[in-house]
């Protein structure tokens, strides 16, 4: 899980908050000190799946034209991307409540 948990680009506490468990469990699963359970994997894979939607739609903010100088352009881009991401952490979360 842990591979599956950094390629999302969750912490352990992230993964912990949007799952609705705690961090301890979260660290069990990922070193393999304890197995998923069937509903826990079913989250994973539509958390997955939406992950997947939401990071495309980072790709594209990043490669868009920004209006203005570069170093601007770079901050605005670096601020929108970090937006997004707390936006996802939400979003996530929210949806498995």
């Amino acid at each position: 899980m842990k591979n599956i948990r950094q390629n999302m680009g969750f912490t352990q506490e992230e993964l912990a908050i949007i799952l609705g468990v705690s961090r301890a469990l979260i660290s069990l699963y990922d070193k393999g000190l304890r197995s998923l359970p069937a509903k826990t994997l079913e989250k994973l894979s539509r958390i997955q799946l939406l992950f997947n939607e939401v990071e495309k739609k980072e790709q594209h903010l990043a490669g868009s034209y920004w209006p203005c100088n570069k170093s601007t352009a770079n901050a605005l881009r670096t601020c929108c991307i970090n937006t997004l991401k707390r936006q996802r952490l939400r979003l996530f979360a929210s949806a498995w409540k």
